[in-house]
């Protein structure tokens, strides 16, 4: 009899928690309703699905973003697209009317596969060549460029298949060279204890020149003549020189300073009767080549293609590479394990290059160059922590939940609001409130930052809620 009572009260749960889902939470303050899309200030920007998850929550942190330059105000509003979007068959058509720029991340999908369907390829470059923008990062870059210049293999091949051809350069990126920063990277050393600030393990960072002329309006107002980013195997360019008239001139905006195997070497490993030993070394091809440029496809569409990460947060320099026997991003879910490497050195402040990603985002949407974001790392992510007791399509949390938040070093205060409603303001960091306040039901959790001049960056997330 217990049993047949346990086994309703269980059902009924789970019953009540699904109709309580089906729910939706209030609006949150700043992503749905602080603008109309259609208004001057909006950029509406598609992030293409790369499957990563985390690697589109990068992109998301940039663009929950608002700014006021010269009494204008501008915000992004981002949307996540897949496929069958670009092809016009999905809730989000890849089309001038829904969106002004298209970013493509850590995508090798992009040209290795999607790129093989001539209408994927076709509706992409109809996109840009009528006035829409284009950033592409990485695979982004490569899916945006001509290819390799002389392919030498089927790897080649396939990759200058699939490639739009948006912009007049050629691309350095080999599988078994540029690639391996990215394959060998070691996924165990996340999982160690004591990692510090000046201890911290990461992708390596690559020193960058930027380029000083008139056409780089992205770093106009950046100072330095350097910059650190994070690389994960993403190209070297160069010029194409093609005749194609669609293909405007390249404007470099910043150029590799050195060469990655000879100043943070990574090698391949082989098992020998004395145990592993260095069989040979992961060789590079991206010294003075750019590593970043921007262009124009058909004259009215901009495009900004980057090798390396500026939306990776987490910027390590003076650093040096540590290769042991582990699991990497090819054996992360495997029994199996290979050589790997870290490199551990100084962690930079948090999103350190987040504003060249909403600078290039915002020029490519043709925002002046006086009203472009600023130079600032304004950015807040947020965490909810509790008693979980199921996961669905949001998280259920019972009791007290704690709310956390990870933000740049300019930022001056944090509001807390739940459905809409402002519940605490924190003045000093760490940001964060213990939301105490008995509840049942599904709820909009959102988080937004002000830095020092007024500027704003948010966060929010859905989650329910139990007692």
């Amino acid at each position: 009899m217990y049993l047949r009572k346990g086994k309703f009260f269980f059902s009924l749960l789970i019953i009540t928690i699904t109709i309580i889902l089906s729910i939706p939470a209030s609006q949150s303050v700043y992503t749905d309703n602080v603008f109309d899309l259609k208004d001057e200030g909006v950029i509406r920007v598609a992030i293409y699905d790369c499957s990563s998850s985390f690697n589109i929550k990068q992109f998301q942190a940039a663009f929950n973003y608002q700014w006021t330059q010269n009494n204008r105000t501008y915000r992004f509003y981002s949307t996540v697209i897949d496929e069958e979007d670009v092809l016009g068959y999905g809730p989000n058509p890849l089309t001038n009317e829904n969106f002004d720029v298209f970013v493509i991340g850590a995508s090798a999908k992009a040209y290795l596969f999607d790129g093989m369907n001539p209408d994927w390829k076709a509706n992409v470059k109809k996109f840009v060549s009528n006035g829409g923008g284009y950033l592409g990062i990485c695979g982004g870059a490569n899916a945006a460029s001509q290819g390799f210049e002389n392919p030498e293999n089927a790897f080649h091949r396939r990759v200058n298949k699939g490639v739009l051809g948006l912009a007049n350069v050629y691309i350095n990126d080999n599988f078994l060279g540029e690639w391996q920063y990215l394959l060998k990277i070691g996924f165990d050393a996340f999982f160690r204890e004591n990692i510090t600030n000046s201890s911290y393990p990461s992708y390596v960072s690559v020193n960058l020149s930027v380029e000083k002329n008139q056409d780089n309006a992205i770093f106009s107002t950046y100072d330095d003549n350097f910059r650190y980013i994070a690389y994960a195997g993403g190209p070297g360019m160069y010029n194409a020189n093609k005749s194609d008239t669609k293909l405007g001139p390249i404007a470099p905006l910043l150029r590799y300073n050195e060469e990655l195997m000879e100043t943070k070497p990574i090698h391949y490993w082989r098992p020998t009767l004395d145990g592993w030993k260095i069989y040979k070394n992961v060789t590079t091809n991206l010294s003075g080549k750019f590593a970043g440029i921007a262009t124009t496809y058909n004259s009215n569409g901009r495009v900004v293609l980057y090798g390396p990460h500026p939306e990776y947060p987490f910027v390590v320099i003076n650093g040096t590479i540590e290769e042991y026997y582990g699991r990497g991003y090819m054996s992360s879910y495997a029994l199996s394990k290979q050589y790997v490497y870290d490199y551990v050195g100084y962690l930079l402040n948090f999103s350190y290059n987040v504003w060249i990603v909403r600078r290039s985002v915002a020029w490519a949407a043709q925002i002046p160059e006086e009203d472009l974001p600023p130079i600032s790392e304004t950015v807040v992510w947020l965490s909810v922590n509790s008693n979980r007791l199921l996961e669905f399509v949001v998280p259920i949390h019972i009791g007290d939940v704690s709310l956390t938040t990870r933000t740049a070093n300019n930022v001056e205060k944090v509001e807390f609001y739940i459905d809409n409603e402002l519940k605490f303001v924190d003045y000093d960091a760490p940001y964060q409130w213990l939301w105490d306040e008995r509840s049942f039901g599904k709820h909009s959790i959102e988080v937004v930052a002000y830095d020092t001049f007024g500027n704003l960056a948010y966060d929010s997330i859905e989650a329910w809620k139990i007692l």
